[in-house]
């Protein structure tokens, strides 16, 4: 099946021309731009929504290094000091142009490959991910800031929450994948072109282009796109639109009421103070060796003794961890029956040719298209079910 794909260079070029037009305009007559100021300028609003997200994601990758052998900047009293902090700050952005234009730059391009490419967009979320993913983690925060295909974003969310959570890579990009077919979860992309033409005139045949599977995708580079567990929750109170609801007027007016929410929020009276994160966050800081939690119990000895002893993997443990090299030699027998009858029907002709083809393969991209192809449909897979979700599993561990 035909598919688009966009040329990077072609949008990267147009997103640096809209930015150096905005920044002529804004810039002439002042030295630097505020968050109020952003939200009011006159463009395509998810522009604007990107470039806050943006700004957000630059804050939480300095709030990430706050780290440090003396303090302990992950209790819950410092992270509720934070929150506070970011309250007003977030009330007092100043960007001078020389930041500003490339930071808007990138919004534009986002917008259009957004915009025009959804799937390779919602996709490229996933790609820099080591292990798996999650739909509370990885997509959750980031929904305030979508419009454009905001019904998708959110099919997306529902349909990854509802299966067990981590999610593989393939399989939630497989999930993208068959969300972004549903076209009523789309919005009208021309609207889109239009609003962004108003700023800088856009021929959308000029970025896009129609291209086979076997065409090598372009790189799109969002890897910054991801909450570190420190500020995710400082980020739901402070820092971004506060309203998480789809919007349900055209994805181009001049509403504003939702996102000037992130830049009139006022501070807390101390009756009522910002609440701590529910949950710790997960990684461990550099000082973790130095400090300790009164209220626990100290471990015994021989508590301690029993933490330094490695767990020995079990045969499941390894089954699910271990690097595949070939499928026919490492699926188990008893796993083989189970992919059979729930898969292929009873077919064990079908298995045996699926995997030894899918062994045969160069890479991932060739291993799901067969699948894709000629058995999903033949079988008519179902993707909740957990075989389904174990074989494409075992496909991207093969590559």
């Amino acid at each position: 099946m035909l598919q688009r794909q966009l040329n990077i260079t072609e949008t990267e070029k147009y997103a640096r021309r809209f930015a150096n037009i905005v920044c002529n305009n804004f810039f002439a007559q002042k030295d630097r731009i505020s968050g109020q100021e952003i939200v009011a300028l006159p463009i395509e609003k998810q522009v604007s929504l990107l470039a806050i997200k943006n700004i957000f994601l630059q804050w939480q990758k300095e709030t990430a290094n706050l780290r440090s052998p003396f303090f302990d900047y992950t209790s819950a009293d410092v992270q509720k000091a934070l929150a506070a902090f970011m309250n007003v700050v977030s009330k007092h952005i100043s960007i001078d142009r020389k930041h500003f234009e490339p930071l808007l730059a990138d919004a534009v391009k986002e917008t259009l490959v957004l915009t025009l490419t959804p799937s390779g967009y919602f996709s490229n979320l996933f790609t820099q991910k080591s292990q798996a993913v999650s739909a509370e983690t990885d997509i959750k925060p980031l929904l305030k800031y979508f419009k454009v295909h905001r019904r998708m974003a959110d099919e997306l969310v529902r349909r990854m929450s509802a299966t067990v959570s981590p999610l593989s890579i393939p399989f939630a990009q497989e999930l993208v994948q068959q969300v972004a077919q549903q076209k009523a979860l789309l919005d009208n992309e021309d609207e889109i072109i239009a609003s962004l033409s108003n700023t800088l005139p856009l021929d959308k045949n000029h970025l896009a282009q129609i291209v086979s599977p076997e065409t090598p995708e372009d790189p799109l580079d969002f890897s910054n796109d991801s909450i570190n567990s420190m500020s995710f929750e400082i980020s739901k109170m402070s820092f971004g639109v506060e309203n998480d609801e789809p919007p349900h007027s055209p994805l181009h007016t001049e509403d504003k009421t939702v996102v000037q929410s992130f830049f009139k929020q006022t501070a807390k009276p101390s009756s009522q103070p910002v609440q701590p994160p529910k949950e710790e966050p997960k990684f461990t800081p550099l000082n973790s060796k130095f400090t300790s939690e009164p209220e626990q119990k100290k471990p015994s000895l021989n508590e301690l003794l029993a933490q330094q002893q490695t767990k020995a993997p079990s045969v499941s443990d390894m089954y699910k961890n271990a690097k595949i090299q070939s499928l026919n030699d490492f699926i188990p027998l008893n796993r083989r029956y189970k992919f059979i009858n729930e898969l292929f029907g009873g077919s064990t002709a079908d298995f045996n040719e699926a995997i030894t083809t899918i062994d045969s393969c160069k890479d991932y991209h060739d291993a799901i298209m067969i699948v894709k192809e000629k058995y999903l449909p033949k079988y008519g897979w179902d993707f909740s079910k957990d075989e389904v979700k174990e074989f494409y599993e075992l496909i991207g561990r093969k590559f």
